[in-house]
């Protein structure tokens, strides 16, 4: 396949031929520097990797619960609404539920 596109481009690539290239190394000059600036160290210590994997594990279940309660809330508006479309009042609403008879069943 690289002979074949060395063929068709008349030619191959060696570094200094792209180096040559002002795009191709500007584009490798930055790459290299944000590789460079966000290259995370490794702790050695164990017990950080554990904690940062439990506090990724945190958040993550911590948008899932406001998602959730999200979600409640939105629910809770509608009933709330057919509640009172329905002329239900608070009181009623409040109630609380008759005792389930299981021996008829």
């Amino acid at each position: 396949m690289t002979e074949d596109i060395a063929r068709r481009e008349r030619g191959g690539w060696t570094r200094q031929s792209l180096a040559g290239n002002a795009r191709i190394s500007e584009a490798y000059d930055k790459r290299k520097r944000e590789l460079g600036s966000g290259k995370a160290k490794v702790p050695r210590d164990p017990a950080i990797v554990i904690l940062k994997r439990d506090i990724q594990e945190r958040d993550v279940e911590i948008a899932r619960l406001k998602d959730l309660l999200s979600a409640y809330e939105e629910r809770f508006l509608v009933m709330l609404r057919n509640a009172a479309v329905r002329g239900l009042k608070p009181e009623e609403l409040e109630k609380a539920l008759p005792p389930i008879d299981r021996k008829s069943i």
